[in-house]
Order: C-alpha cells, then structure tokens, then sequence
C-alpha cells in the first residue's frame, strides 16, 4: 500500500511540473512530449521523448522501442517490465494519457541495431489531434546540403545531474562541428547499418546528461533555405572510432523506417 500511495505522488509531482511548459510557437521544442513508464512491483519509473506523426487519417506516436523493452544481456532476449506507459499532453483534456502497448513475447531473441529498427509506432485516439503538435511537414522533400542539427529531448539537462521535467532540453550542434555517415560496418558482427544516420561531432561529449533524450525528434537545418527537416529518431550515442580518430556519434533512426511502418499497418510493439 506503502508503495502504491508513493506511485500516485510520483504522478501528481511529474503533472504539476509540466503545467509550468511554457514552449514558444516558433521553437522545434514543441514537437517533443514526455513519456513515462512504471514498473509496479519495484516502484520504479523512466522516462524518455516521443514526438507525433499525422498520416493515413490516423495520429502515431513515435518513439525509441528500448524505452518500453529491454535486452537481457545474459540470456539475449527481449523483455518488458513495465506495467504502465503514459505521455504527458499539457493541452488535452487528461494530460497524462495512457499509451495503448501490446505486451510482446518475453522469448523473442534480441536484435543488433544494426539489423531491427529501434523504433516503436503506436496508433493513438484521433481525439488527441487537437491537442498535439505533429512533424508530418517536416518529412519531406528530403534535406540536401545540411546545416544546423536540433535535438529536443526531455530529462537531464547538460550542465546538472538533476532531473527536469519542464521544458526540452536541447542539443544544438552547428553545421561546421559534425559530419552525417550512412552504411556504417560493425568490426564485431560484420554487419553494415543501412537503417540509422551517424552524426559524428567533437563537440558534443557523450554522458549521463543525454539520458531521457531516447525518442525525440531530430532536426537538420538546410543550408541556403534554413528549412528544418525530420532527419529521423534519436536512438542511440556511442564513441566512434575510425583509425585513431574518436568521434562522439549520435544515432537517428532514418524516417524511412516510420513511414514504411505506419503505412504497412505493423504498429505496436514487436
């Protein structure tokens, strides 16, 4: 019971700070919105961003699959421990809205990231259409010579070891500091990425600050109109290594992979 009535502060805190998400009309924060997940029986909760898609008369959240699944080292399957799944809408009606998640298999085999999308499409009530903010006009036509990147994500701020839950927070990284590779190999698995863009950066250090930005939505900036694009799903970081040269990469998920989800009706959780 003890346990229960600490859950339900947890909620009540996490609401009211939201309320206080005062984001401008012009910002790309917007398009960022907060996803919780809880597990009961250890009282324990994560968060990570989604962001939402309008298409085929139907409204899709899209986020990062390991945040509602996880990979047991030890025995290389698939599990999923949480009991509730919510995402915080300030203008809609409930605020804390359910997310509707097919519990998968527990036995299913773990994927590379390089082969199996680490993406999860969930169709959503069109009553929430009013009340969110949805990045279809940003998909297309694809971006050509790049500038600036942006990465709204929810949670840790760069400069703390505090949890936020307020604003997005943001990645700015500007169009001199970093390079955009595809197809990259894996020396251990021999498999080569086709699905995921590489943002290699020196100026964006890797750290525990990135955690709750799984998820969100990433931008890039064309150069001569300084049109934003969707470049894909922030996934995943890790130190890349080309010779002796290190560079801190930022993993998206190519929007491709959504499109071709949403529009094979393979939504949900698999």
């Amino acid at each position: 019971m003890k346990g229960s009535f600490t859950l339900i502060l947890v909620l009540l805190f996490l609401a009211s700070c939201g309320q206080k998400n005062n984001i401008s009309g012009d910002s790309l924060g917007r398009y960022s919105y907060q996803v919780f997940t809880i597990e009961l029986k250890k009282a324990v909760m994560d968060f990570g961003t989604c962001f939402f898609i309008k298409r085929n008369d139907g409204l899709y959240l899209i986020t990062a699959r390991h945040i509602f699944i996880h990979c047991d080292s030890i025995t290389n399957k698939q599990k999923y421990p949480y009991d509730i799944a919510q995402v915080y809408i300030p203008n809609s009606p409930q605020q804390m809205v359910p997310i509707p998640l097919n519990k998968p298999s527990d036995t299913c085999s773990c994927l590379s990231e390089e082969k199996d999308a680490d993406l999860t499409v969930i169709k959503m009530d069109n009553s929430l259409i009013p009340y969110v903010n949805s990045v279809e006009d940003f998909i297309a036509p694809p971006f050509k010579k790049l500038g600036d990147a942006e990465i709204y994500g929810q949670g840790l701020k760069a400069d703390s070891q505090a949890i936020y839950f307020t604003d997005p927070h943001r990645i700015h990284i500007p169009s001199n500091t970093f390079e955009i590779i595809q197809r990259v190999g894996n020396i251990e698995t021999k498999i080569i990425d086709s699905i995921n863009y590489h943002f290699l950066s020196k100026t964006i250090k890797i750290g525990r600050w990135l955690k709750g930005f799984s998820g969100a939505p990433v931008f890039l900036q064309e150069y001569k109109t300084n049109k934003w694009r969707l470049a894909g799903v922030f996934v995943a970081a890790q130190i890349f290594v080309q010779g002796k040269k290190e560079s801190n990469d930022l993993i998206a998920l190519m929007p491709d992979n959504i499109i071709s989800v949403i529009d094979s009706n393979k939504h949900g959780l698999r």
